[in-house]
């Protein structure tokens, strides 16, 4: 190469001057900084082009000195419109170009002077645009919904915070000015912020675009999760947006459990008919095989269980009917003012003999003699025979089982309190839930686990569409729980 560019370099860029250097063909092969500003174009890109080109230049005069590769006269033209971006913003300015021959060759050193002045209002108009960017900058930075910091990369490898918005700041839990200049590490304390500060700096070290998952946690439980997407800005800075994700993975999450429970159902709820329908198959076939040889007694009792076989596949089928109401909205309320005291002890009655076959001791307390109320009779007792089959079940054999009907507040109030195998925390948050049914079978204990885990669910179904609410109290395993509702005196009297 003829030109040493480097060397020119060293003086060329101290220069203020604007300064192009161009090859015996008006091929460029310099810009100094100055240039580049004025021309927008980086010395990289230029390299190369033809002078007139990059320059737009139409003057004939111009045109005609450029076109003699040999010319050694220098050249000035005073206030010519050459330098700036685009046509509409050319700057008036002084050129002048020397030819100097270098081993044959000519090259031509041209310069650009601006006017005092007229430099003096470019600063200033160069000003206002940088802060018009930097205003808009800010308002992009502030509309992005997602948390998002721009920091830069210190020598020690920390990410020193320049900028940031206002969901960064609230993802921080610190104000705007108070973020700016800490490090990220600082910011999301402990042990996880030195992870998340290693996994950024090796991402933008491979030099990509890429996304990582951060999770906050309180007492171990999920209680944040981001998505969080890395990508490069140059001089060691690097930009960080934290997506808030935490609904969309919840949701996943519980569509995840719902599944897993649904399929748990399914499995039981097989169970279920199937082992009435042995017992029912069973009895039936033995009836039929060994009836004239059989006495009165033994046809009673295997007659009790064939019945006994059709009531659990009928619970069943109830179960399920009402479970496909609710579920598609279809389940009716037909009220009229009853006593909720009558209804009560009905529902008592009717399951005695089950608290009887397991020795237990059921008793309805001292309480309210009368409660009238808009309900629908038939549905609330059947959510009182759910709660006392299942203290009756979940009661070791001779349990004592306690009833109370009470008002409080104006709200009509009914307790069901048994001294069995009571509820550990998680399952009080699983019970009431949609396929809730828990699993007893490691349980070491005399108690019924037959069900199909829909009563429950039904029972705070029905008790919402009342107006009321439903909750079980318990201190834990093997210390007895108390399941409650309440009823509003003045809920609505029509069908729900």
């Amino acid at each position: 190469m003829l030109f040493d560019i480097e060397t020119c370099r060293l003086i060329y860029d101290k220069i203020r001057d604007a300064i192009i250097i161009v090859d015996d063909i008006n091929a460029i092969l310099y810009l100094n900084p100055r240039a580049e500003r004025l021309t927008g174009w980086a010395l990289e890109d230029a390299t190369g082009i033809k002078l007139h080109g990059m320059l737009g230049i139409n003057r004939r005069d111009l045109l005609n000195y450029f076109a003699q590769p040999n010319k050694e006269i220098p050249i000035i033209i005073q206030n010519s419109d050459l330098l700036g971006f685009g046509e509409e913003k050319k700057i008036p300015v002084t050129m002048t170009v020397i030819p100097v021959k270098i081993k044959e060759k000519f090259l031509k050193i041209c310069i650009f002077t601006l006017d005092e002045k007229l430099e003096t209002s470019m600063v200033w108009d160069t000003l206002s645009q940088v802060w018009d960017f930097s205003r808009a900058a800010s308002d992009i930075i502030d509309s992005i919904p997602s948390a998002l910091f721009i920091c830069k990369i210190e020598e020690n490898g920390r990410m020193r915070i320049l900028n940031c918005n206002q969901p960064a700041c609230k993802l921080t839990g610190r104000k705007l000015e108070n973020a700016l200049n800490y490090y990220i590490d600082d910011l999301f304390a402990g042990k996880r912020g030195k992870e998340l500060q290693s996994e950024i700096l090796a991402t933008r070290n491979r030099g990509i675009e890429s996304k990582l998952e951060y999770r906050e946690y309180t007492n171990d439980e999920i209680t944040s999760i981001y998505r969080v997407y890395i990508f490069k800005i140059p001089r060691r800075r690097v930009g960080i947006i934290f997506e808030d994700i935490t609904l969309l993975e919840m949701e996943k999450i519980k569509l995840k459990e719902v599944d897993r429970l649904r399929s748990d159902f399914v499995l039981n709820a097989t169970h279920e008919l199937k082992t009435p329908l042995m017992t029912v198959g069973g009895a039936s076939e033995f009836l039929i095989e060994n009836f004239d040889n059989l006495d009165r007694e033994t046809i009673n009792r295997f007659l009790m269980h064939i019945k006994q076989g059709y009531k659990r596949l009928n619970d069943l089928f109830e179960d399920l009917l009402d479970f496909s109401r609710i579920d598609t909205g279809r389940l009716k309320l037909e009220k009229d003012m009853r006593d909720l005291c009558k209804i009560v002890h009905e529902a008592v009655n009717s399951v005695r003999y089950l608290a009887k076959n397991r020795e237990h001791t059921l008793t309805c307390l001292d309480g309210a003699r009368e409660i009238k109320l808009p309900v629908d009779a038939f549905r609330i007792e059947q959510v009182i025979v759910n709660l006392l089959s299942n203290a009756i079940k979940n009661t070791p054999t001779g349990g004592k089982i306690e009833v109370q009907v009470l008002q409080n507040d104006g709200r009509a109030r009914v307790e069901i309190k048994d001294n069995g195998i009571g509820f550990l925390d998680s399952e009080i948050k699983q019970i009431f839930k949609k396929f809730g049914k828990i699993d007893r079978k490691n349980i070491k204990s005399d108690i019924d686990i037959q069900g199909s885990g829909l009563g429950l669910f039904i029972s705070k179904e029905i008790i919402e569409m009342h107006g009321g609410r439903i909750w079980v109290e318990s201190k834990g395993r093997n210390k007895g729980s108390t399941f409650i509702f309440e009823i509003p005196p003045t809920n609505d009297l029509t069908c729900t």
